[in-house]
């Protein structure tokens, strides 16, 4: 099972938890007998698991959707991009400029889908987060990540993760 996946599971089994526990001591004040009040939580349990199941079924099957026309075959939805760039620029300067143009991806508009189905979610204003996993000045190495962030809070897994790796190609010294 992928990192996703067991993170929106638990998100989500969090969530009946949370809603059938409400609704036990929402029913609780109605003083009914204890073995109709366990029935009811117990079938209320069932149906938020149902369509708890049925949402991610269908986000399951409309995340697949619209990365199959992107001929990605991987089950994780990976993709692996590499641009080779070269800057006629000290190295210190390089790793400035590298991590400036990573910092001006934060707070960025949010992908917008291919799929008309997952062009609904765009209603949400939505904008990535950049987060700095390891930075390495001596090295030119950077890697981050980024995030959606919805209505101020942040998704739980990251949907792209950048690799910046600069070396020196001339090391003379004129």
């Amino acid at each position: 099972m992928t990192r996703r996946r067991r993170a929106f599971g638990l998100m989500m089994t969090s969530f009946v938890i949370f809603v059938t526990l409400l609704f036990f001591f929402t029913m609780l004040s109605l003083r009914l007998p204890p073995l109709m009040l366990l029935g009811l939580t117990v079938i209320y349990a069932g149906f938020t698991v149902g369509l708890v199941w049925m949402g991610m079924t269908l986000r399951e099957r409309l995340q697949q959707r619209a990365f199959q026309g992107k001929k990605q075959a991987s089950d994780d939805t990976d993709s692996h991009q590499q641009r080779v760039i070269e800057v006629d620029l000290p190295l210190e300067e390089a790793y400035d400029l590298a991590l400036e143009g990573l910092q001006a991806l934060d707070g960025q508009p949010a992908p917008v889908p291919d799929d008309p189905l997952l062009r609904l979610e765009t209603l949400v204003p939505r904008t990535q987060t950049l987060r700095l996993l390891r930075t390495n000045r001596e090295m030119g190495d950077i890697e981050a990540a980024l995030r959606l962030r919805t209505l101020g809070m942040s998704d739980l897994v990251d949907f792209s993760r950048i690799s910046v790796r600069l070396q020196r190609l001339d090391a003379r010294l004129d």
